[in-house]
């Protein structure tokens, strides 16, 4: 009795500390390719805008992360979450997802795509999201809104969105933009 228990006792850690290993792998993943933390910031050029777009990770709120997007007096706030391989859009200053949206799967991997099918605030949302190039460091992902939004993000290891292009209405809910085409200017790291 004593070494059956022994055994399984021992095949019990093996898989809790394989479990472990392999969580900690997604979450790595994930983090280098959407880092966030408290203090991270990104600034981004539209050549477009007077005013640089500034995102900033200003805390946390509910194990989710509190991010402001300043574009001279325009403020809009995020509230992000990071879970397993996905980033979870869960409310803006504008209205709450339900269920949160996906935004992200990553690491990413070719070719592959999710639907969000679901409400924001008081209007049903429809958006299709596929990773359409992947590099050992770079992946550009496509989505679609059901309400004729399109948005394309480029992302890179150790900084997160690096550029972002689209038109018309996007499913964040900021309204109509005929087009914008944000590059990364820089990135600092948090504490």
């Amino acid at each position: 009795m004593g070494r059956v228990l022994a055994a399984v006792l021992g095949a019990a850690v093996v898989t809790i500390v394989a479990a472990l290993v392999y969580l900690r792998g997604i979450r790595s993943g994930l983090d280098d390719w959407f880092p966030m933390r408290v203090g991270d910031r990104w600034t981004y050029r539209d050549a477009a805008l007077p005013d640089r777009v500034v995102f900033d990770v200003v805390g946390e709120k509910d194990g989710a992360f509190v991010v402001e997007r300043r574009n001279g007096r325009d403020l809009v706030t995020f509230t992000l979450s990071l879970s397993g391989r996905s980033v979870f859009v869960h409310e803006t200053s504008q209205g709450n997802f339900d269920p949160p949206f996906e935004e992200f799967r990553l690491p990413p991997v070719a070719r592959e795509s999710w639907i969000y099918r679901g409400r924001f605030g008081d209007r049903e949302t429809t958006v299709g999201s596929e990773v359409v190039s992947v590099s050992k460091t770079r992946c550009t992902i496509f989505e679609v809104a059901g309400h004729g939004g399109r948005t394309t993000y480029t992302l890179e290891k150790g900084k997160g969105v690096t550029r972002l292009t689209g038109k018309y209405e996007d499913p964040h809910g900021f309204g109509r933009r005929e087009g914008f085409d944000w590059t990364l200017e820089s990135f600092e790291r948090g504490y």
